[in-house]
This record gives structure tokens, sequence and C-alpha cells, in this order.
């Protein structure tokens, strides 16, 4: 069974097992010898009372008879016991390996759950434009709240009503969270750039007066969207809405903020034909 543990373990199971085995051995010959030396008393007394009540005949060989029979009863316990520690010690190596196998088990395991968050990662990007915007929105979403929730999860930590334990495992698990949306927003936002820059989007006609008053239009929508967005944040953080309501209204915000980013790029890219830079 030790061969199967890592070889950085191999040599201390090894050092344990041998120590278990030269214990158990010694425990076996301790009983041995106890019980040797008590059924050596025995024995002198019971061939004392055959002298005593059986004068004249050949006692020798009765004596020799029941003392030969206690030794070998003896030496059979000794058996006894030495195979019971074998058998100990063969237990403790069955153990030492289902312990290694544990472990294997939960490296597999570790393994396999990181093999899925790369592969869920990589199939996350469709090749559906509408569907990948639609995911890409969803995805911001679920990280602002994330970002909301590990702020409430600190200020309560602060004013105590939360443990120290508690509060590590919750942050590390939203911290997770945390890490896998964003990781899965850069994928998205990597791929819905490459494809807005390859559809080549037309610039916006007007005179230059006219584009500069809808450049104010865009950013005076996007001020208000802002104003939202915020009152929303605010609802989520008391607790005055849902996590799903959030996700819901915040995934809608996202999509008119990214809407309106886009066609204001594209009048600056026209004013900039013209002459006019920012």
């Amino acid at each position: 069974m030790l061969g199967q543990l890592p070889s950085s373990l191999t040599g201390e199971w090894e050092t344990h097992g041998t120590f278990c085995k030269i214990l158990f051995i010694w425990k076996g010959m301790e009983i041995m010898r106890k019980s040797f030396m008590r059924n050596l008393g025995l024995t002198g007394l019971t061939a004392a009372l055959l002298l005593t009540g059986c004068a004249g005949t050949s006692s020798g060989n009765k004596t020799q008879e029941i003392t030969d029979t206690t030794i070998t009863a003896s030496e059979a316990q000794s058996q006894e016991g030495s195979q019971s520690a074998l058998n100990t010690s063969d237990d403790a190596s069955g153990t030492d390996g289902a312990l290694s196998s544990d472990t294997s088990s939960e490296g597999q395991n570790a393994a396999a759950s990181q093999a899925a968050s790369q592969t869920s990662l990589s199939d996350i990007v469709t090749g559906d434009q509408a569907k990948d915007e639609e995911t890409y929105y969803q995805v911001k979403a679920e990280k602002d709240a994330v970002e909301i929730d590990i702020e409430n999860l600190e200020a309560s930590f602060r004013i105590g009503t939360i443990s120290q334990e508690d509060f590590t495992s919750q942050k590390a698990d939203l911290k997770t969270q945390e890490d896998y949306l964003d990781a899965q927003e850069e994928i998205l936002e990597d791929s819905l750039d490459l494809a807005y820059r390859k559809s080549n989007p037309a610039l916006p006609e007007g005179t230059a007066e006219e584009l500069f008053s809808q450049k104010q239009n865009l950013e005076a929508k996007g001020d208000e969207l802002e104003r939202s967005e915020d009152e929303l944040e605010l609802s989520y953080r008391s607790g005055d809405i849902t996590r799903e309501d959030f996700i819901s209204k915040q995934t809608e915000l996202i999509r008119q903020k990214e809407e309106l980013d886009r066609e204001e790029e594209l009048v600056e890219r026209a004013l900039e034909k013209m002459g006019y830079d920012d």
C-alpha cells in the first residue's frame, strides 16, 4: 500500500509502518512472557501435588507431559499474539493506503473542477453576437452585485454582526465568484469588440452643429443612466430589492449605457473626420 503514496511521503509512512510493526511484535512477546511465567508457576504447583500423591510411580514422565502441554499452550498464545500484532499492522497499512487514496481523490477532484472551469470559460462565447451581448450585460450585472455583497459583508464585520471565521469564509467565496465573472467579462468583451470593429458601422451624417447637438444629447442621457444606476445600487445595498431584481434591472441599464457609448463614439469619430477634435 505504501507504493501508492506520493514519493514525498513514502519515506515517512515506511518509517511509521516499521515502528508500528516493532511495537506490535514487542507487545506480543510481552504477552507471551507473562503467559509463560504464569503457566510455569501453575506447572510447578501441579507437579508437586502429583509427586506427593503418586509416590513410587513413574511420575516424572507425567510431569514432563504436563509441562510440555503447558509450554505448547503458551507457544500457541504467543503465536496468536504475534499474528494479532501483524494483522493490526496490516490494518494500519491499509488505513495508510486509504488515506493516500483519499488524498489522491481530492487532487483529482480539484483538477477536474479546474478543467471544468476552463471549459466553461472557453464555451462562453457562442459566436451569436446578440446572444453574447446579452450574456456580457448579465455577467457585468452579476459582478456588480458581487461587489456590493462584499461591501455589505465588510460592513457587517466592522459592526460585529458576523464572526471572523464566517467573514473570512464568505469573503473568499465572493472573491472567487468575482474573479470568475471578471474572466468571463474579459473574454466576452474582447470577442464583442472584435465583432463590432469587423462590422464597420457607418458614421452619422449631418453638419458639425447637428453632430455637436447629438453629442450633447447622448451625454445627457449618459448622466441620467448613471444616476439611475446609483439609485439602483443604493436600493440593493440597503436591502430594498432582491438580488435577482437588482441583476435584472442592472442588466438593462448596462445595455443602454453600452449602446449609448457606441453611439457617442461614432459621433466623435464623425466630428474628428470634419477636423474637430476634443
